[in-house]
């Protein structure tokens, strides 16, 4: 899975500089610091509950309201380092070696704000690395491999399993299951065209 971008002015520039998309792994980097998390999810909600006990100042910004569990919403709230900001949208991202300041335009009246920012988290979902093989089987209008009950794509012997393949759930233990089924339709693949190959032989 890759992450989504934001696609912003300075954003690729800075990527590994002050801008990140792994608070997880890299939440200990904020200690002291300014933050901006991105995101209006559960993501960018855990991103800031990691974050807040090292950070200096946090802002939390969403691009049209909260979609993230209520109950996380109000937790994060009480964080006195967190400043909640209004709907806006990333106008770009500016800093000479490292992250320096981000540009920002409300929604609400369209007027811009600069936040002085060491350090972004963007947390807004991730994508299916499945690019590379785009022209050899089907993908669906999210990038996932579809595939049927068997995890079989529509090319004869490609199988697919995991957060790159269609359906619902992405979880380790679905995962974890669909690997094990792609697994054993593929051997019966391989068996079927031994077979075959091992008739035509004959």
């Amino acid at each position: 899975m890759m992450p989504n971008r934001l696609g912003v002015p300075g954003e690729q520039e800075l990527t590994g500089h002050g801008v990140s998309y792994f608070a997880d792994h890299y939440g200990p980097t904020a200690h002291g610091k300014n933050v901006l998390v991105i995101g209006e999810g559960n993501s960018g909600l855990q991103a800031v509950q990691e974050v807040a006990p090292v950070a200096g100042q946090i802002h939390l910004l969403t691009r049209g309201g909260w979609t993230g569990d209520p109950d996380r919403v109000t937790a994060v709230g009480k964080f006195a380092n967190v400043t909640m900001l209004p709907p806006a949208t990333i106008l770009r991202i500016e800093g000479e070696e490292n992250v320096e300041r981000v540009i920002i335009k409300l929604a609400e009246d369209e007027s811009e704000q600069t936040l002085d920012i060491d350090l972004i988290f963007i947390e807004i979902g991730f994508r299916p690395a499945t690019g590379m093989i785009s022209h050899l089987t089907e993908l669906n209008d999210r990038g996932e491999v579809i595939v049927d009950r068997e995890n079989q794509t529509d090319s004869p012997g490609l199988f697919a399993a995991g957060d790159c393949a269609s359906g619902t759930g992405k979880e380790i233990s679905i995962a974890t299951r669909d690997g094990a089924r792609a697994a054993l339709s593929a051997k019966r693949f391989v068996r079927s065209r031994s077979s075959e190959q091992a008739g035509e032989a004959e």
